[in-house]
């Protein structure tokens, strides 16, 4: 049989050959051009018509061509669905996909991209049971094990997912994203120490400003103020002409207080009132303010502020007045609104009395 091949020199004629082997009415030269011949240099009506032939070796040899026409098929489809998510084509590559699930549910690699469409369009469950499956075919993907441990942080799984961030930076401690959610596995968890230890190992480049006001706020509830205030500077940096969060910027301000620099603590409570916009998360600021500095000044002001905020609450104004009572009696006689209530009257004669 080689030696009929040598006389067919021209690859084309060898092909040809071949392939004229198929239609012969030996089954041995059929079985010839089956084994010589690639699967996809075969015409698919060609094996179904030879899919029935009755010599077994014949028929297990066509079913091997057809098998690996559907698989060659399958792989271009997946590719092709693989390019539209690269495009950011989501919708089109999970409906592509979906498409194949019955023909691909044992690929491992079609199990990870089909996952990758289900986490960006927000079905983290789905995500999941696909992920494991295909660590269950192939339990060496990495990148598969990357994946699920970020569906784990997104779904709120955090200790699952810091272990397997823990085992993919075993393999791989030079992959930045990685570092980046180790960072934000533990602080979700709570666990500042080490949220504080592995902020120095993620490169700049990828840090967002939202990390740094969590560092930022780490440093403080771990009582390392000089680092709040050291860090700080490279904060501002990287906000370029943005402003800084407003608790961020109260972390300073205590930081300073803290570390007894008055001069720098008073700037950056000036720059506090100056910024303050009536929000209930910058009204928390102040009263952590107040909780800490146990000042007056900052007390008054937070009583101040809250009154306003929740204009409804007879708490919140009582204390108000309270604390003016003692303070500051000369603020209340300004308030007119006092004359028009039992209390009112009382709090302003007992403001004059005072004064």
């Amino acid at each position: 049989f080689r030696n009929q091949l040598r006389l067919h020199i021209n690859q084309n004629s060898v092909e040809d050959y071949l392939k004229g082997l198929l239609t012969s009415l030996d089954p041995l030269e059929i079985l010839r051009g089956l084994e010589c011949l690639p699967s996809e240099k075969i015409e698919t009506s060609v094996l179904e018509d030879l899919k029935q032939h009755n010599e077994i070796e014949i028929s297990d040899s066509v079913e091997r061509h057809l098998q690996n026409y559907r698989e060659s098929n399958l792989e271009q489809r997946i590719s092709l669905a693989n390019q539209k998510m690269e495009q950011g084509d989501v919708n089109q590559a999970h409906w592509m996909l979906e498409e194949l699930f019955n023909q691909a549910s044992e690929n491992s690699r079609y199990l990870y991209l089909f996952a990758q469409t289900k986490r960006e369009l927000k079905d983290l469950v789905a995500s999941k049971k696909l992920l494991q499956k295909s660590l269950q075919i192939n339990s060496s993907q990495q990148d598969v094990r990357k994946s699920l441990a970020r569906v784990e942080l997104d779904s709120g799984n955090t200790r699952n997912g810091l272990s397997l961030i823990l085992e993919c930076i075993e393999k791989n401690n030079y992959d930045a994203s990685l570092k980046l959610w180790l960072f934000e596995a533990y602080g979700k968890l709570q666990e500042l120490e080490q949220a504080y230890v592995s902020f120095f190992d993620i490169p700049r480049s990828i840090l967002q400003i939202d990390h740094w006001e969590a560092f930022i706020k780490y440093c403080f509830k771990l009582k390392k103020y000089r680092a709040v205030i050291e860090h700080y500077e490279t904060y501002i940096q990287e906000l370029n002409e943005s402003s800084p969060s407003y608790h961020s910027q109260t972390y300073l301000a205590l930081s300073y207080h803290l570390t007894k620099n008055q001069t720098k603590y008073e700037k950056e409570i000036n720059q506090l009132k100056f910024r303050y916009d009536n929000e209930v998360s910058q009204l928390k600021a102040w009263k952590l303010l107040d909780q800490i500095t146990k000042q007056k000044s900052i007390r008054g002001f937070y009583l101040e502020q809250r009154a306003k905020l929740y204009s409804d609450s007879e708490i919140a104004r009582k204390e108000w007045l309270e604390f003016n009572l003692i303070e500051k009696p000369e603020a209340i006689l300004d308030i007119s609104e006092l004359d028009n209530t039992n209390y009112g009257r009382k709090i302003k004669a007992k403001a004059l009395r005072a004064l």
